[in-house]
């Protein structure tokens, strides 16, 4: 994590024939809590895109003076969870590291997937290449889980030559936390009929908070070999998180793609790290991410263009209805869904 340079004060003589310089100042709670809302008053890019009247929440945990670090603790939390971005978070000694999207500080997603579910169904496989696990399932379909883009898929030509004469292909991105979204892309590369703009980003430049750089597009192309022209189905969660939102993005301006799921996380931007004068860490989101037909969806994640939900008792119980439809939808067949219906 990069993290920001924070100013520090500078210190001068107490006069002109005195070497003595003054001691550093401590700050109590209340100045380290309005250091911490001026930095993201400055620095936080998405707070229109998420709905956050800043200002009022200000006033609403600004702890006492004489708070001490749990007194300020809490307050800062407080303060931060008004943003509910899963690129925020606060650490802080002996204490768990906190996240500021709710939906990731209660688990809401960890049962919604069980990949065993999903290998029991294959014909040949599942493979593992790095953080993908790949096959064939019934009906003649690729099916590729990628667990994060913390790296590329290595070998990855063993795994283009299984999918590439299927039926169709799922591409599996639920419970991905994200990584190195170039990573994805070069992956999506193969899927890809032409250079299309997958989404554009804007950093901030000054400390208002409509401060923003200019435009940087960001584009996915074909990359070597033939490409994988058959129907794709790309299976989306609570979970699939920020590089994987991005490898969506360049996945969803693709012709024969047709994402399926939940919506994602809803956290886009790069975050980077910084310090408060304590030591105490955070980070932050810098930049407001845009796709490719303009929507900003920091926040309530990116829609899937067909919604299907897994619940826990049915994953449970070992029914995965997202998998379900990515077949039915590739094959032509009726799911047990849509006969439920």
């Amino acid at each position: 994590m990069r993290r920001l340079a924070l100013l520090t004060s500078l210190v001068t003589a107490l006069g002109c024939e005195s070497l003595i310089l003054d001691a550093p100042h401590e700050k109590d709670a209340q100045a380290l809590y309005d250091e911490l809302w001026q930095t993201f008053d400055e620095r936080y890019a998405p707070f229109e895109a998420r709905g956050v009247d800043w200002d009022a929440a200000f006033d609403r945990y600004r702890p006492a003076p004489s708070s001490d670090d749990d007194g300020l603790f809490t307050a800062a939390t407080g303060l931060l969870a008004e943003l509910d971005d899963g690129h925020v978070t606060l650490v802080a000694p002996d204490r768990p590291v906190f996240v500021a999207q709710r939906s990731f500080r209660e688990d809401t997603f960890d049962f919604h997937l069980d990949l065993g579910i999903v290998f029991q169904r294959m014909e040949t496989g599942p493979f593992r290449a790095g953080a993908a696990r790949y096959g064939v399932l019934e009906g003649d379909v690729g099916y590729v889980h990628v667990s994060h883009w913390g790296e590329s898929i290595p070998h990855v030509d063993d795994l283009l030559d299984l999918i590439r004469p299927r039926r169709g292909v799922i591409i599996d991105l639920r419970h991905n936390p994200g990584g190195d979204f170039r990573n994805g892309f070069l992956f999506a590369r193969h899927f890809a009929d032409a250079r299309r703009l997958a989404f554009t980003t804007r950093t901030k430049t000054g400390a208002g908070r409509g401060e923003l750089g200019q435009r940087v597009e960001w584009h996915i192309e074909p990359g070597p070999g033939a490409r994988i022209d058959v129907p794709v189905v790309v299976l989306t969660n609570g979970l699939t998180n920020s590089a994987a939102e991005r490898t969506l993005m360049a996945f969803q301006v693709l012709p024969n793609v047709t994402v399926m799921g939940s919506p994602t996380a809803g956290n886009h931007g790069e975050k980077v790290g910084g310090e408060l004068s304590n030591g105490w860490q955070y980070s932050i989101v810098p930049q407001v991410v845009t796709d490719a037909e303009g929507r900003v969806f920091e926040g309530p994640g990116i829609p899937p263009e067909v919604p299907v939900d897994n619940t826990e008792t049915e994953v449970l119980s070992g029914l995965d209805r997202q998998l379900e439809a990515a077949i039915a939808f590739i094959t032509g067949s009726t799911t047990s869904t849509e006969a439920d219906r």
